[in-house]
């Protein structure tokens, strides 16, 4: 019992070490961007009159950020905080999902080109 304890707690302060913020970050604010095309609804273009279709909802939330809402075609939503960055001349998006449990992962944040 006090075996099966003890592990327990290691793996919790593990697990807990896991999640210091980067020393090294991979933008600042300065690499921020905001690029006013994106904002809008995006769906796959196959599938543009499918009304279950899976879309993206960008919208502008503060000076350079976004609010993606994504629905999926059963009808499943999240949503997430979007940022896109720059990095030698080339676009990423950093996202964080908002809906607790949406992703089965949250809050966790994802890197994209």
């Amino acid at each position: 019992m006090k075996t099966r304890h003890y592990l327990a707690c290691m793996a919790a302060i593990l697990l807990a070490a896991a999640c210091v913020p980067s020393v090294y970050p991979f933008y600042t604010e300065k690499d921020l961007v905001f690029e006013p095309a994106l904002v809008g609804m995006w769906v796959y273009k196959d599938n543009k009159d499918d009304p279950n279709a899976d879309n993206w909802v960008f919208e502008k939330s503060g000076e350079k950020a976004y609010k993606l809402i994504v629905t999926e075609g059963g009808g499943n939503r999240g949503q997430l905080r979007a940022n896109l960055f720059k990095f030698k001349k080339q676009c990423f998006f950093d996202w964080i999902a908002l809906t607790p449990n949406w992703i089965r992962m949250s809050p966790t944040s994802f890197r994209y080109r």
